[in-house]
């Protein structure tokens, strides 16, 4: 019994884990598509902290970088800013 009981707990506590590091990727996203589609072309960036993880993302030029770190894992997402002129020009060039 003591080993089921065992095994339970490091169960829920390997799924704990991963919901955390879920949750957190996908606070890190939303932050990233806010800086991604903002008008500003200055540098800027978000920061959560109070979480049992640290999230920083920085806008810099063209290029949107965000980071999460846990207390072992760490997670880099990096994206180009959302530039919707370039798509309609590469649409029109696939139309002709």
């Amino acid at each position: 019994m003591a080993m089921v009981l065992l095994a339970m707990a490091l169960l829920i506590q390997a799924a704990y884990r991963q919901c955390r590091i879920t949750t957190g990727t996908m606070r890190m996203h939303q932050m990233i598509e806010v800086l991604r589609h903002g008008k500003e072309e200055k540098s800027e960036g978000l920061a959560v902290e109070g979480a049992p993880y640290k999230i920083e993302t920085v806008r810099k030029g063209r290029q949107v970088t965000g980071m999460i770190r846990g207390e072992d894992w760490k997670r880099t997402i990096e994206q180009t800013v959302f530039e919707p002129e370039e798509f309609m020009r590469a649409l029109t060039l696939v139309q002709e």
